[in-house]
């Protein structure tokens, strides 16, 4: 069998990843290099969101049955983005979606979704593979890719594409 080529995270043909990859769970042996000793809080973001995003992204963890702690501690579903947004306030709504792996939500903008995690708490396939079903809980609820990025940059580490439902990771 051939194997195919590995495209770059930012690849200017204008193909995404999907085109070039067969889709499946990534293994934690081929992230575990990006993820040096240091830690790093990566960025995750989820782009052209609006209202409606925002709703099913705090309702989340409630349908999953994660750990959630919010700003003030009301239920997710009972907050609004609008709410959040409005009072000038930095929140952070930390979701746990398995014991030991902490998400961190930022209701920043209404235009997307941001969110972070530490490296400390990937360290292995399971942990990975938590990480992996949040990309995809979120994805899937919201309709929208959900990208993985270096922290303070623009280069991708791992994605969740909705058209082929599945996670992959970008050359590293």
């Amino acid at each position: 069998m051939r194997k195919r080529a590995r495209p770059t995270a930012c690849s200017a043909s204008g193909t995404s990843l999907r085109d070039h990859w067969h889709v499946r769970t990534p293994r934690w042996s081929e992230l575990d290099k990006a993820f040096s000793d240091d830690m790093f809080l990566p960025d995750g973001i989820v782009e052209a969101t609006d209202s409606g995003d925002w709703q099913a992204a705090l309702n989340l963890p409630a349908a999953r049955g994660w750990q959630v702690r919010s700003p003030d501690g009301t239920r997710l579903e009972d907050l609004s983005i609008e709410r959040l947004l409005a009072d000038d306030q930095l929140h952070t709504i930390a979701i746990w979606p398995s014991r030991g792996v902490q998400i961190n939500l930022f209701p920043r903008s209404l235009s997307s979704i941001d969110f972070d995690f530490s490296t400390r708490e990937v360290v292995d396939q399971a942990s990975f593979d938590v990480l992996c079903d949040f990309l995809r809980s979120l994805g899937r609820v919201v309709g929208k890719p959900v990208k993985v990025l270096f922290e303070g940059t623009d280069l991708e580490i791992l994605r969740y594409e909705p058209g082929s439902d599945g996670c992959v990771l970008a050359e590293i």
